[in-house]
């Protein structure tokens, strides 16, 4: 099943397999993940997982649209202050890793089967991915926290412009179960890495009941997946 923090709009499990050593260890480690957490450990503000449809020229068209929004982005955007994350400068200079703005893309393949998990992770994470044929992607950041999936047409200038408000915005830095989305499994010493210097608040022990006690926080969130033609998907 998908972690208890996670926003996500369906009750499927995330992934499911035969129980044998090769399924095991997919689901531990991917090549991509392994990627994914490198870049995410060496700084940077989100990266991109573009999910293959297996349409070459419908995902090339789709990629070019997110590296050029992604480049239009990484012109306009300017990190949030220290006040602005309510963190101190002190804090900020700490950090064993700086933080940046910069945006990168990670290719993944629906037949690659040493990323079976992974893909099933996306592909689920809300209700009609699976039904559709589109390439998608999934901006990560932080310590490996989905936001929300893009598909088709929905990989736009304006999409891909909203999700970055929120990547480089100063929410995405604040408690991380209130943000949306879900966390992949990733492998990786985050603790370690980051010396014990926190620009967010760690997770509640879990307790087995309810999702905290801790009263209710707005935060504004972006526009959602937009999709294209037949069985489109409102914003939201």
């Amino acid at each position: 099943m998908f972690p208890r923090t996670a926003a996500v709009e369906t009750a499927a499990p995330a992934f499911t397999c035969g129980l044998n050593e090769a399924a095991v260890r997919s689901v531990q480690a991917s090549p991509v993940r392994t990627e994914l957490t490198k870049r995410l450990q060496s700084g940077d503000s989100a990266v991109w997982l573009f999910l293959e449809s297996g349409q070459a020229e419908r995902d090339q068209a789709a990629l070019e649209r997110l590296e050029t929004g992604l480049q239009q982005q990484q012109a306009r955007l300017k990190l949030p202050t220290a006040p602005e994350m309510e963190v101190t400068e002190q804090q900020l200079r700490e950090l064993k890793v700086p933080l940046k703005l910069s945006f990168s893309v990670l290719k993944v393949s629906r037949s690659d089967a040493a990323e079976a998990f992974l893909v099933s992770c996306l592909l689920r994470s809300e209700e009609d991915l699976e039904q559709l044929s589109e390439p998608m992607a999934f901006p990560v950041f932080g310590r490996g926290r989905v936001l929300y999936a893009l598909a088709g047409d929905g990989i736009a200038e304006g999409t891909i412009a909203a999700a970055c408000d929120f990547l480089t915005g100063p929410c995405s830095c604040q408690v991380k179960e209130q943000n949306p989305g879900f966390d992949l499994l990733l492998a990786g010493d985050w603790d370690r890495l980051l010396g014990g210097v926190l620009v967010s608040d760690p997770l509640p022990q879990e307790t087995g009941v309810g999702r905290g006690t801790g009263a209710p926080k707005l935060l504004t969130i972006p526009s959602g997946r937009r999709t294209g033609g037949k069985g489109s998907v409102p914003d939201r």
